[in-house]
């Protein structure tokens, strides 16, 4: 859920363990509540580990603690943009990221620009949409 922090833990973390999946972990940096709420339920019931984060600051904090295989990213935030995160977790995560925007403007930026996005997922999206992104992501880890 998106639900408010009960823990010390700057994410809130969800889902369960998939044995046979190699991407496994999932960092989503989303602060609509109605999209990351719908991207972690469907993530959960494929059996990833779900965190969310809100914020910048939220998944800075959030990613000395876990070390996602695939991160979800908004691109505007409360505090800046999400593509600022994707130095950082291209320079400490072994990763696989996904920006999401309802901007098209971003998709040059975050998948051709400096900052190297695997995925652009177009906002609004539909689940079938992150089920075919998520099969691309495994496709090329094996």
């Amino acid at each position: 859920m998106v639900a408010a922090d009960t823990t010390n833990s700057t994410l809130n973390k969800l889902g369960s363990h998939s044995a046979d999946r190699t991407l496994t972990e999932v960092l989503i940096v989303e602060d609509e509540a109605n999209v990351a709420s719908l991207l972690s339920e469907y993530l959960k019931q494929q059996g990833y580990m779900v965190a969310v984060a809100k914020t910048v600051s939220m998944a800075r904090e959030g990613l000395y603690e876990m070390s996602p295989d695939i991160v979800f990213l908004d691109v505007h935030l409360p505090d800046g943009l999400g593509l600022d995160l994707i130095p950082f977790l291209r320079s400490n995560h072994d990763c696989r990221i996904i920006v999401m925007s309802a901007d098209e403007h971003y998709m040059h930026k975050a998948v051709r620009g400096k900052v190297r996005a695997d995925v652009f997922l177009p906002k609004p999206f539909k689940v079938e949409s992150v089920r075919k992104t998520l099969i691309y992501l495994e496709q090329l880890q094996e």
